[in-house]
């Protein structure tokens, strides 16, 4: 056994080195030669030359303990046992005793040769038929049947008894083909049961409203009034804030986890989590580590959480969070360790004298923070970070609100004109001086073929994509065609604007209000470019307000779509072997006629949005965004829903509305897709000529078409400066607006708050 330190090994190393080549060395003194060497004194010197510390070191005696006690059987079980769950060791013994009781009764009402065996004694073909009827024959103390998950509970548990018996019978496990009977009927018998209405509805904790949480403070139940009243604030936070379970986490809770931090103006509390349900650090979570949530405390005020904590943990001390509070006037705490019980009804006790009524318990702290962070708008991954959800469990945590319940039912109700609570129908309706209200959508559906004429499949096909545009202020649809010589972006989305713009305008002058309604689409619609470019018209004073709404994911029911739906449906199986053919189709399709035109060059203005120094944020979550100018600022205010109920948060875009000050150039250069796909068509026509599929005509315009194509000429589409200063329309009388679906009737009082900033570009 090696018994010599780090040191040890050292010195002896340094001492011997001189003479490492010799054979034999005295114990004491070796002579070299006419000198004599002593090693004790050769230590001592080298001790004091280079300060390290030698040991007198007795190689004979034994090392210290480095390895505990040797342990066992017993000590190994008494181990496993120790860090089994007491809920789960609870359950194990009440399923068990449950089917004793059982069997005993059944045993007691049959003959000799009908008598179960004990569980542990049964075979696999016994255990299926007795399990069956074990299923269905159980019953309460009261004689009435367990709920199904109840039932399955009380399987679980048998099972669990027979794995701590090692006995490996797994008769819950689909694969097993020797218990499929017995799964059957257990299946079978949740089925009956919940068609009888048991156990369908489940008792569960209710959350604590926000207008509760409040009537809490202003009763004293919450705050540092007494002793109590601080008690209950650091259990219901520490259950609101940090997720903790109603009663097992806080048993073995210490002040020690938890650390109070003042960082410039902010102040924040840590809570360093340790075991709990979802974390006990065996073999199967040892790639998991334990919760730490760092909480921001917000402004200060009289309820921030900071100095509530600061004065908690500075009277009760280290150790145990929990000690009992002394009656009386003033914060008083005893050394004493607040008993379970106490502590198992600090939330029911809290709420019961508050006069609240609904099913209120520990676990209505943990219901509270899942509820509201899913009610705020808050993504489920950064939930299951606060409550130590590992998988979507998390959801039976979430309460909808009364609103939001609210909100489905008027989802579903007929539509209704000029809902008060709808701001996007409300405006609407309300305008009544035809501004222009543009309904912006790229088509969704397969992009046309021009040569769809039953042609041979292997042979070119130019796709055609399409941009719809519904103004609602006049009720004039617009139908956009543009070919892959342009890229899919914002582009097209800008110039097809323009285009409206100046149809609806009055000799290039606008009302001062336009309200765009668009896709949710980052490449299309919502980017920095097109709300740069919006900024700007408010900068030229173009438009005094623009408010860009955007629709929910999947919405697919504006009219927008349906005037999609009903061309695509026209076209169908129609030929259309020329683009005056399509948009011909296009007309006939939809009512009132829309107005089709084909994009043969377009403004770049995307370039000009990129070559700003700056660039917009954050802005992927709201949905409804007003541009509007205050002094020579242009501010973007922005909020998640269009709701009365919620405010609007405001960022300055000046600087990005300036990139577009300049005029944009046209662009310069047809997409490398659309080149080879003009070159790969132009060689097809000769076959779609012989093949009999296009007259000699068709074929004509088809080179012309193409030639026109591959050229850019100057586009058609007036930009931006062209337009004069906004107008006040004139009074006029009122005009029928054609019914809008209620476009976020359903979303009602979502709270989520976005942060959209202006940053600098990377060089």
């Amino acid at each position: 056994m090696d018994v010599l330190g780090d040191s040890d090994d050292l010195i002896l190393s340094q001492a011997l080195e001189s003479f490492e080549n010799f054979d034999e060395l005295d114990e004491k003194d070796v002579e070299f030669g006419n000198f004599t060497f002593d090693v004790d004194e050769f230590l001592k010197e080298l001790e004091k030359q280079d300060n390290i510390k030698t040991e007198q070191y007795d190689v004979r005696t034994d090392p210290p303990e480095r390895f505990g006690k040797p342990v066992n059987s017993t000590e190994i079980k008494e181990l496993h046992k120790s860090q089994e769950s007491t809920n789960t060791r609870r359950n194990t013994s009440w399923g068990v005793k449950v089917f004793d009781d059982w069997r005993k009764s059944r045993n007691a009402n049959s003959g000799l040769e009908m008598q179960l065996p004990d569980l542990l004694s049964c075979s696999s073909q016994d255990l299926d038929h007795i399990l069956s009827c074990f299923v269905i024959e159980c019953r309460r103390a009261d004689g009435s049947p367990y709920p199904p998950k109840t039932l399955y509970q009380l399987c679980a548990a048998i099972l669990r008894f027979m794995r701590d018996n090692e006995i490996d019978l797994n008769f819950l496990d689909g694969k097993d083909m020797r218990f499929r009977n017995f799964r059957k009927t257990l299946d079978a018998r949740m089925k009956q049961l919940a068609t009888e209405g048991i156990g369908v509805t489940i008792r569960q904790a209710d959350p604590i409203s926000p207008e509760m949480e409040n009537a809490l403070w202003e009763g004293g139940h919450l705050g540092m009034k007494t002793s109590v009243a601080l008690t209950n604030t650091i259990f219901f936070y520490n259950c609101k804030l940090f997720g903790l379970r109603g009663l097992d986490e806080h048993r073995s809770l210490v002040t020690e986890q938890f650390k109070l931090d003042k960082i410039s103006d902010k102040m924040f509390i840590t809570f360093y989590g340790r075991t709990s349900k979802n974390f006990a650090g065996g073999l199967n979570q040892r790639n998991l580590t334990a919760k730490e949530v760092k909480h921001d405390c917000g402004p200060d005020g009289p309820r921030n959480l900071f100095h509530v904590y600061q004065t908690y943990i500075d009277m009760v001390g280290p150790g145990s969070m929990y000690r009992r509070p002394l009656a009386g006037e003033g914060l008083k705490y005893s050394k004493q360790v607040m008993g379970v019980n106490k502590l198992g009804k600090i939330i029911k006790d809290m709420c019961s004298g508050a006069g609240f009524h609904g099913n209120f318990s520990n676990h209505s702290g943990k219901r509270t923070c899942a509820t509201n962070l899913f009610q705020s708008g808050i993504e489920e991954q950064l939930v299951m970070s606060r409550t130590g959800h590992r998988s979507t469990a998390v959801r039976n945590y979430k309460r909808p609100s009364q609103e939001q319940l609210s909100a489905v039912s008027m989802a579903l109700n007929p539509p209704k004109l000029g809902s008060e609570e709808n701001e996007c129908a409300a405006e609407f309706e309300a305008n009544n001086s035809k501004l222009p209200k543009l309904m912006v959508d790229p088509m969704r559906t397969p992009m046309i073929n021009i040569t769809n004429c039953n042609g041979d499949a292997a042979l070119t096909r130019i796709q055609h994509h399409v941009t719809g545009v519904l103004e609602h202020g006049q009720r004039k649809p617009y139908l956009f065609t543009w070919t892959d010589k342009f890229s899919c972006d914002t582009n097209i989305t800008i110039n097809c604007l323009l285009k409206v713009l100046e149809d609806v305008s009055n000799d290039m002058s606008l009302p001062p209000t336009l309200y765009i309604q668009a896709d949710n689409s980052a490449k299309d619609n919502k980017n920095f470019i097109l709300m740069g470019f919006l900024a700007s018209l408010v900068q030229q004073n173009i438009f005094k307000k623009i408010k860009l709404s955007f629709l929910m994911v999947g919405h697919t029911h504006e009219d927008v779509d349906q005037m999609f739906s009903r061309v695509s449906v026209h076209i169908a199986r129609k030929s259309v072997p020329t683009l005056p053919i399509l948009q011909d189709l296009a007309r006939e399709a939809y009512h009132p006629m829309p107005n089709v035109q084909h994009l043969e060059n377009i403004w770049d203005y995307r370039q000009m949005g990129i070559s700003s120094k700056v660039q917009i944020v954050g802005h992927s979550s709201p949905h409804q965004f007003k541009f509007v100018k205050e002094g020579d600022k242009v501010l973007m205010h922005f909020k998640e829903w269009p709701l009365k109920s919620t405010t609007y948060q405001g960022v300055d875009v000046t600087s990005l509305a300036a990139a577009y000050g300049n005029e944009p150039q046209p662009i310069q250069q047809i997409t490398e897709k659309g080149r080879k796909v003009f070159e790969a068509m132009e060689g097809d026509l000769k076959k779609w000529q012989d093949g009999g599929k296009m007259t000699e005509e068709q074929i004509k315009w088809w080179k012309d078409h193409l030639q026109r194509e591959r050229e850019l000429p100057f586009p058609s589409v007036k930009r931006a400066s062209q337009f004069q200063p906004f107008r006040c329309p004139e009074e006029a009388p009122e005009v029928a607006v054609p019914a809008m679906q209620a476009l976020h009737d359903h979303i009602r009082n979502l709270k989520k708050k976005s942060t959209v900033k202006v940053v600098h570009r990377r060089a």
